[in-house]
């Protein structure tokens, strides 16, 4: 029985994120559904609760911050907890 693996990397970058497919010996960036090499790292929670990630998360930072949060990295391994206002939800 022949085994195919797929061998990628997942950056969580502070600011961006970011998937890499190793094809070969070269890497492909993986688009995010916006055509970008790279996607914000921001939420949003809408009046619905409708969760956004990426760009248009990131745009709510200034208009809506308390329902939109970014640089979560900063807080890992912390007790740090983000609220988002509208919805309730940590």
């Amino acid at each position: 029985m022949s085994r195919i693996t797929v061998d990628f990397g997942i950056d969580l970058g502070t600011t961006n994120s970011a998937i890499g497919l190793l094809k070969g010996t070269d890497v492909e960036i993986i688009r995010n559904n916006e055509n970008f090499d790279y996607t914000p790292s921001a939420v949003y929670i809408d009046k619905n609760a409708a969760l956004t990630v990426g760009q248009r998360a990131k745009e709510r930072l200034e208009t809506d911050p308390d329902n939109a949060k970014a640089e979560f990295k900063l807080q890992m391994g912390t007790d740090a907890e983000y609220l988002f206002a509208r919805s309730g939800r940590r």
